[in-house]
């Protein structure tokens, strides 16, 4: 089934690199995936977690135990409480400038990938996505923002939109894949934003 949801496998071979951040890619797996705008976070925090994410990447070689794999999702707790926070020019409260994304999320869903639910913050996104073979997950992330920030070209800001590296886990189990969906769901109220600050939404979706 095209849309099955597929977890890391640790037996299976994993392919490690890093660019500021540390990305595992699994073929057939699925994603939690943060991206964001080039303004939304303090230059010196997120050098501050970039460095703390590629200590923790570095004394880590071997497989993550759970507690691992909790303590490195803490880092990104502390990423989501900045960008939550709202900084930047956030342009995609506007409307008319989220939907943008959305439909970049959308436009090839079932095609090169399965997009489960996202959503659009003011100045970030959230996406649970399964990339189809022969579609890596850099490609797809790369259509997103390419598509999006022609589409804002008129926002004219002098600075790229997208902050170019995003923020990416693979999914263990289906509990967890439950535990992000509550996450996304509960994303604007936690930020506190109102209906039309934000679109919550949802593609093809991933079954067990």
């Amino acid at each position: 089934m095209e849309n099955e949801f597929i977890p890391f496998r640790p037996r299976l071979p994993v392919r490690k690199y890093r660019r500021n951040l540390p990305h595992w890619r699994q073929d057939g797996c699925t994603y939690f995936v943060t991206f964001h705008t080039a303004d939304s976070l303090p230059a010196q925090v997120l050098e501050t977690l970039k460095r703390r994410a590629l200590d923790f990447e570095n004394s880590n070689t071997t497989l993550w135990s759970p507690a691992d794999m909790r303590e490195y999702l803490q880092l990104q707790r502390q990423i989501q409480k900045w960008l939550d926070a709202g900084r930047g020019a956030c342009p995609l409260k506007n409307p008319a400038c989220a939907s943008v994304v959305r439909d970049a999320l959308l436009h090839f869903d079932g095609d090169r990938y399965i997009v489960d639910q996202f959503v659009v913050m003011p100045n970030h996104g959230h996406v649970i996505v399964r990339p189809l073979a022969g579609h890596p997950l850099e490609s797809i992330l790369h259509s997103w923002k390419s598509f999006s920030s022609q589409r804002l070209r008129h926002l004219k800001t002098g600075k790229p939109l997208w902050m170019e590296e995003s923020f990416d886990h693979l999914i263990r189990t289906w509990e967890s894949l439950e535990r992000i969906r509550s996450y996304i769901q509960e994303n604007p109220e936690r930020a506190n934003l109102q209906q039309g600050e934000y679109i919550l939404g949802r593609g093809v979706g991933l079954v067990r």
